[in-house]
Formats: C-alpha cells, structure tokens, sequence
C-alpha cells in the first residue's frame, strides 16, 4: 500500500494494486469502444451517442498523442483525427436519417418519450 496523505493526522490511503490495473482497464475499454461504436454508425443504431463518444475519444487521442507531430498524416499528424472529429460532429446535430435504423424505430413506435434522443 502507498500512503499519500497531508502533513497532519489524516491520511489519503490508496490501493497500490488499484493503480496497477488502470491503464489496462482503460486501454482495453477505449479499444472496445472504437470496435463498437464504428459498427453502430454504420448499421445506423444510437448515431449520435455513438458520434457523440467517438468525438470525444478521437478529441482525447488528437490532443494526448497527435497534436505534437504536425499537420501531415504520413507523420502521424492531426489532420485524419480532425477530419474524423468534423465527421462526428456532424453526426452529433443531424443525427440519423431516413434510412437508418433509428429512423425505423422511430417509426413503428412512434409514442415512446426516450425515442426522441436517437
């Protein structure tokens, strides 16, 4: 156990095997999202919380790994994140159209409440 803590009586205590397995809860989480959510774009099911997540995973990934090596792709750069972002926002505010499924659902039933967030 790691003890971090103020200079006074009380102390912070954390689980130093806690720590250990963030990273990899966190990675294999992120690598799941980006397996998933690209696939409920495409079959058009819960488009915009799925934009929505994408847009903040590849914003997280643009900043904490692109945003230093430049413009250039090649380089490993931020313009493909950027363009994916722009893609996802858009996304976000249009939403789902006539030929998704989201729409279909809409459709048939047409008198649930929670519906109108898809």
């Amino acid at each position: 156990m790691v003890k971090i803590g103020f200079t006074g009586k009380y102390k912070i205590v954390f689980l130093f095997h806690l720590i250990l397995f963030q990273p990899i809860l966190i990675g294999t989480l992120q690598w799941d999202l980006e397996l998933i959510f690209p696939f409920l774009l495409i079959f058009g099911v819960l488009t915009r919380f799925s934009a929505l997540s994408l847009t903040i995973l590849i914003s997280v990934a643009w900043y904490s790994i692109h945003a230093d090596s430049g413009y250039n792709v090649c380089d490993n750069g931020y313009k493909l994140p950027l363009i994916l972002c722009g893609n996802f926002i858009n996304l976000n505010y249009a939403g789902s159209r006539e030929t998704l499924l989201d729409t279909l659902i809409k459709k048939v039933y047409p008198t649930k409440s929670w519906l109108k967030f898809l």
